[in-house]
């Protein structure tokens, strides 16, 4: 038997930069549940992943709200007088970069929306 996870299978993703964030070690430990405890306790890696899930979607959704913060805060410099031109120009590329960022983000947690449980643990 094999473990199957919509959201990881399909939408996992890869590391974005050197840190690890919240969501690369929960990629890391929904690997490790793969390879390592699937083998030897399936019913225990399928609970594993089932909360893995629920946390990577949580996670993707804290990054959306850090990014949607962050966007403002951007946009409120490029807005200032006191800012020069020069890094006016670099604000706005960070701002688009961000922007499209969270566009993706908001791709992923419609795909998911139906699958984040309810339920207390």
């Amino acid at each position: 038997m094999s473990i199957n996870s919509d959201i990881f299978d399909s939408s996992k993703g890869t590391k974005s930069d050197s840190r690890n964030t919240l969501c690369e070690l929960i990629r890391q430990l929904y690997d490790i549940c793969v390879v390592k405890v699937d083998p030897l306790d399936h019913e225990i890696a399928e609970e594993m992943v089932g909360i893995l899930e629920e946390a990577f979607i949580v996670g993707n959704k804290m990054s959306k709200r850090l990014m949607e913060r962050r966007i403002e805060e951007v946009r409120s410099s490029i807005f200032n007088d006191n800012t020069d031109e020069e890094e006016k120009k670099e604000l706005r590329k960070r701002r688009k970069m961000l922007v499209k960022k969270v566009a993706k983000t908001n791709e992923f947690l419609r795909k998911v929306k139906d699958r984040v449980p309810s339920q207390k643990r």
